[in-house]
């Protein structure tokens, strides 16, 4: 079990690093983790930060101030995108479009073609979904 598992956490790390750099929202000084059972139960959870990586970019290259009224605005818009899903126990900002967030899902497949994903369907970090009755799937966003 050893090897099988090393080998997991390799295949996940490799797919999140992919993923990392096409999403929106990029984890930073985090702690997550992904499970699921062979009964279709999962879980899925993360404390840490996300940082909104065009608007962080933006004001790393000074094209917008952290006190312009619409950086405030796009702030607290990311803030909502992030509210709306109940299973964010925690968010709120931290400055320069970071976010410390806690965030808990739990659940059960039922059937096939299921599909769960954090952070959201629009900047997904990954997808955990159900082919058939047997296989379960993690994908991380690619560009196309």
């Amino acid at each position: 079990m050893g090897e099988a598992l090393r080998r997991l956490r390799a295949i996940v790390a490799a797919g999140t690093a992919i993923l990392l750099l096409n999403s929106c929202f990029l984890p930073d000084q985090y702690e997550a983790e992904i499970r699921f059972t062979k009964l279709g139960a999962y879980g899925i959870s993360y404390n840490g930060v996300l940082i909104q990586a065009p608007f962080f970019s933006e004001l790393a290259r000074g094209n917008i101030k952290d006190t312009d009224p619409e950086a405030a605005k796009s702030i607290k818009g990311y803030l909502d995108q992030l509210k709306r899903d109940s299973s964010f126990k925690e968010v709120r900002s931290i400055g320069r479009g970071r976010f410390q967030v806690r965030y808990l899902r739990e659940g059960n497949f039922r059937g096939e073609h299921q599909m769960v994903t954090f952070v959201s369907r629009q900047a997904p970090i990954f997808r955990l979904r159900t082919l058939d009755r047997k296989s379960t799937r993690l994908n991380s966003s690619h560009v196309s």
